[in-house]
């Protein structure tokens, strides 16, 4: 669902809103993700396809940026394998569902604290 400038997905455990790269949700290779957890807590990642990464690195040999292509990184990377939201959002699933969100992801507010 489209909001603004984000496109949204929710589900019961995450509210995730993506800021898409090129293209259309269902091709989109690349895209920087907030994810609103149930904690209160949010998160930040970055999704790339490897030809999303290949066409950056392309770019770079060309341009001379990061020593001509010799690497390329990003904050947050989650690598996957297919491209649109879809793919990503299974991606979010089980991060979120394996709390593997919480190395893989930038904490950019935090969780609910106990002070207690």
């Amino acid at each position: 669902m489209q909001n603004g400038s984000y496109y949204m997905v929710e589900r019961p455990a995450f509210t995730a809103r993506f800021l898409l790269g090129n293209g259309p949700p269902e091709s989109v290779q690349d895209a920087d993700v907030h994810v609103h957890l149930t904690d209160g807590s949010v998160r930040y990642l970055t999704f790339f396809t490897l030809p999303a990464i290949e066409r950056v690195l392309q770019r770079q040999r060309t341009s001379g940026e990061t020593a001509g292509g010799a690497y390329f990184w990003s904050t947050d990377l989650v690598i996957i394998p297919e491209p649109g939201v879809a793919a990503m959002a299974r991606a979010l699933e089980e991060l979120v569902q394996s709390k593997d969100i919480e190395a893989v992801g930038q904490l950019i507010r935090g969780e609910l604290q106990n002070d207690g």
